[in-house]
C-alpha cells in the first residue's frame, strides 16, 4: 500500500517536472535558435562589411599610389627638365667663359703687338729725327686724321725749321699737332690730294711746289710725300722731304700752287 503511494507521488512530480521544463525549454530553444540565427546574420553582415571596408580601403590605396606614382612623375620630370636647363646654362657660361678667355688672350696680343709697334716707331722716329735735325732740307711728319675729325684733318707731328720756313712765318715749335690746312692754307689744296695718291697707291709722290722764301721772294721747292706703313701693312703717316730749288721766279704763280 505504501509502496503505490510512493510510486504514484513520484509520477505526479515527474508530469509536473515534464509539463514545467516544457513550458521552459521550449522557448528557451527557441530563444537559442533565434539568437543564433541572429549572430549569424550579424556575422554575415560584418563579413560583408568588411569586405566592402577593405575593398574601399584597396580602392583608396590604389587611388593614392596612382596619385603618388603622378606626383612622382611630375616631379621627377620637373627636376630632370631643370637639370637639363641648368646643364645648358653650364655649358653656355663655359662658351662664353672659353671666348671670353679667347678674346682676353686676342686684346692681350694685339696690345703686345700694339706697344711693339710703338716701340719700333718710337725708335724709328727718333733715328729719323736725328737725321734730319741738321739737314739742310725741310722735313715733315704728318698725321692721318683721327677716327672722328674729316679725313682733310691732317696734322703735323713734326717739323724742322727748314720746312718751318716753307710757310714763311711760324717758328716750328707752333707746326706740332696743328692741321695742315691751317698752317699751309694756299698749298693745302693741292698738296692734300697728293698726300691720298701716295698713300692709295703707297708709292711716293714727288713734285714741285712754289711758295714764298723766308724773306717772301718767291722760292720753289720739290717735295716728296711717302707713305709709311707697319708691318701689319696700316698706315702710319707721311714722311715729307722738301728740297729748296735755290732760283726765284718771276713773276710768282699763284701762292701755294703746284708747278709742273
Amino acid at each position: 500500500m505504501l509502496v503505490t503511494i510512493q510510486l504514484a507521488t513520484w509520477q505526479i512530480v515527474a508530469a509536473i517536472i515534464t509539463a514545467v521544463g516544457g513550458a521552459i525549454v521550449v522557448p528557451v530553444l527557441t530563444y537559442w535558435a533565434a539568437a543564433k540565427k541572429v549572430r549569424a546574420e550579424e556575422k554575415k553582415i560584418d563579413v560583408e562589411d568588411r569586405k566592402d571596408t577593405v575593398a574601399v580601403i584597396l580602392g583608396m590605396q590604389k587611388e593614392i599610389e596612382k596619385a603618388v606614382e603622378e606626383r612622382m612623375a611630375d616631379r621627377l620630370k620637373s627636376l630632370e627638365e631643370r637639370a637639363d636647363s641648368a646643364e645648358k646654362q653650364l655649358f653656355a657660361a663655359q662658351r662664353q667663359g672659353r671666348a671670353a678667355t679667347k678674346r682676353a688672350e686676342d686684346a692681350e696680343k694685339k696690345v703686345q703687338a700694339l706697344s711693339e709697334r710703338l716701340r719700333v716707331m718710337e725708335e724709328d722716329q727718333k733715328r729719323l729725327l736725328e737725321l734730319v735735325k741738321d739737314t739742310q732740307e725741310g722735313f715733315a711728319i704728318i698725321l692721318p686724321a683721327k677716327s672722328h675729325e674729316p679725313e682733310e684733318s691732317v696734322r703735323y707731328a713734326y717739323i724742322n725749321p727748314i720746312g718751318a720756313l716753307m710757310n714763311a712765318g711760324p717758328p716750328q715749335e707752333a707746326y706740332y699737332g696743328q692741321l695742315v690746312s691751317r698752317m699751309v692754307p694756299n698749298l693745302f689744296p693741292h698738296a692734300y690730294p697728293k698726300l691720298v695718291e701716295a698713300r692709295e697707291t703707297q708709292e711716293p709722290w714727288e713734285g714741285v711746289f712754289s711758295a714764298p722764301g723766308p724773306d717772301g721772294s718767291p722760292q720753289d721747292w720739290t717735295v716728296q710725300y711717302r707713305p709709311l706703313f707697319d708691318d701689319m701693312g696700316e698706315f702710319i703717316c707721311w714722311a715729307c722731304v722738301f728740297h729748296l730749288i735755290r732760283r726765284a721766279r718771276a713773276p710768282l704763280p699763284i701762292e701755294g700752287e703746284v708747278v709742273a
